[in-house]
């Protein structure tokens, strides 16, 4: 059952754009050098950016294949490309990876989740294997995608060390944690969500005393859940969209007795109530039941 259960959680994120068969030599001299080196400005970063699609290439095979800092170099070039295969190449191996700094490296670079990647990162945020840092920037980005299901969770983390830390079934973390890093992540995420919606930032300092951290979680609470009351319209399923797919995919392993799977379905609410909706009448009765005990159990 656990290797069945593992096979499945390794399929959550979409196939990756194909990739070009083209070589650039040139350039993947120009990566190796960059790598000897070990720092380069931002200047050097940008100057390091792919100029045709075997660069691109190149750049993704790094990705995907390179040692922890050809991956670190390959998702700083990254950072500055808009291109949808690098993009999911820096996802891709920020799943793959167990290294921490390699992970949220790969994590910061890349632009805000597409749909279809979002089941995939609401499962980092509840996967208790991952450090904790790498959890928090998973959560940011969920929430980023208007996930404000996610927000107990982020909310569990912003209380933890303090005298409000709660024994939530999300929040799974040692209680031994360095809390700074994982909360400033969550953090910078949390003011980008306020900032799309026209507020001020959320002014919570995660190296304050435990006591200011709780008096400034408490004037943020009432900002975040009035945005997350607001009304919103979401388009009905489309069983032919890469999301959906992931989305049924995170289902099905939910069904199949992951538990945190089952968390993480949580985490992508509102948006994934349609698909959720849709499997209430699934002729798959373990697929409807997982669907009707989800949207009953909701974490608040």
């Amino acid at each position: 059952m656990l290797t069945a259960l593992l096979l499945q959680a390794a399929s959550l994120l979409p196939p990756l754009p194909a990739l070009a068969e083209d070589r650039d030599p040139l350039y993947q001299e120009r990566l190796r050098a960059a790598v000897a080196v070990g720092e380069f400005s931002p200047a050097e970063v940008a100057a390091l950016a792919p100029a045709n699609p075997a660069a691109v290439a190149e750049l993704r095979r790094l990705l995907h294949q390179g040692n922890r800092n050809q991956a670190r170099l390959a998702a700083l070039i990254g950072a500055t490309l808009g291109d949808p295969g690098v993009q999911a190449q820096l996802v891709q191996r920020a799943w793959d990876s167990h290294d921490e700094a390699t992970t949220l490296a790969c994590l910061l670079a890349a632009d805000p989740a597409r749909p279809a990647q979002l089941p995939a990162l609401a499962f980092l945020v509840q996967d208790p294997r991952r450090p904790l840092s790498v959890r928090a920037a998973a959560a940011g980005m969920v929430l980023e995608l208007d996930c404000d299901g996610v927000w107990p969770w982020c909310r569990s983390l912003l209380r933890s060390g303090t005298a409000q830390d709660e024994d939530a079934p999300w929040a799974d973390w040692p209680r031994d944690s360095r809390w700074e890093l994982p909360k400033r992540l969550l953090v910078v995420a949390i003011d980008r969500w306020l900032a799309a919606h026209g507020e001020a930032a959320s002014g919570f300092e995660p190296n304050a005393a435990w006591a200011v951290q709780l008096d400034q979680l408490k004037a943020l609470e009432p900002r975040v859940e009035s945005l997350r009351r607001r009304p919103r319209s979401l388009p009905p399923p489309d069983p032919a969209s890469a999301a959906f797919q992931a989305q049924a995919r995170l289902l099905r392993l939910a069904r199949d007795g992951d538990r945190h799977a089952r968390m993480a379905l949580a985490w992508l609410m509102p948006l994934l109530r349609p698909t959720l909706q849709a499997a209430l009448t699934s002729r798959d009765t373990g697929l409807a039941e997982t669907a009707r005990q989800v949207m009953a159990e909701l974490p608040r």
